[in-house]
């Protein structure tokens, strides 16, 4: 007899989500190279209490059209916070991810053209930090 599963619907559900990050979040004399513009700042957010997860930014180079995605864990502000799993980090982080891959080439997309979409594809490197 094979065992049978029970799916428990009570359990509560993690809902990660990405909200765009307040002012000032990437400060330009701390954060950027001289001629690096920042384009699009996100975070990722975890229920219960919205726990800060993570944190992303696509940054155009100086004189360039290449962007870089940069990705990073949030440290935790308190104990309570430490207790988030790398699995939920890494959720958070792929959405951001996601987000700036699509504002990169949405800003790209000039045309229909095959060679604006390879190069918005060549243009985009992934940075962790």
């Amino acid at each position: 007899k094979k065992p049978s599963f029970v799916h428990n619907n009570n359990l509560p559900t993690t809902v990660v989500w990405i909200e765009e990050a307040e002012d000032g979040f990437v400060d330009e004399d701390e954060n950027l190279e001289k001629g690096e513009v920042c384009l699009k700042v996100l975070k990722a957010f975890a229920n219960p209490g919205g726990r800060f997860l993570s944190a992303g930014a696509l940054v155009k180079r100086p004189s360039s059209s290449v962007c870089d995605a940069w990705i990073a864990d949030a440290l935790p502000e308190d104990d309570s916070q430490a207790i988030v799993g790398p699995n939920l980090v890494f959720k958070g982080a792929r959405q951001i991810l996601d987000a700036l891959f699509l504002f990169h080439l949405q800003q790209n997309n000039n045309s229909d053209d095959e060679t604006s979409i390879i190069g918005a594809l060549q243009t985009f490197v992934l940075q962790c930090g």
